[in-house]
C-alpha cells in the first residue's frame, strides 16, 4: 500500500506543479492531504488541510470537503 500511496503523492506533485492554477482544487488539496497523511507526513497534511479549513461553508463542496472523514 505504500507504494501505491507513494506513486499518488508524486502524481498530485506533479499536478500542482504543472498546472498550478488549474490544479490548486480544493479536491486536489483535500486528496493530497489524506495521502500524505496516511504515509505519515502529517505537517505536509495539515498545509494542504488548512487551505480547505480556512474557505468558508459556501458553496457546498468547500462545507463537505471539510466534513469529510
Amino acid at each position: 500500500m505504500g507504494t501505491l500511496l507513494d506513486d499518488a503523492a508524486k502524481q498530485y506533485l506533479e499536478i500542482n506543479q504543472k498546472y498550478p492554477t488549474k490544479a490548486r482544487r480544493p479536491e486536489r488539496f483535500a486528496l493530497s492531504g489524506t495521502i500524505l497523511q496516511k504515509r505519515g507526513s502529517v505537517p505536509e497534511a495539515l498545509d494542504c488541510f488548512l487551505p480547505l479549513l480556512e474557505q468558508q461553508d459556501s458553496p457546498d463542496e468547500f462545507r463537505k470537503l471539510k466534513t469529510r472523514p
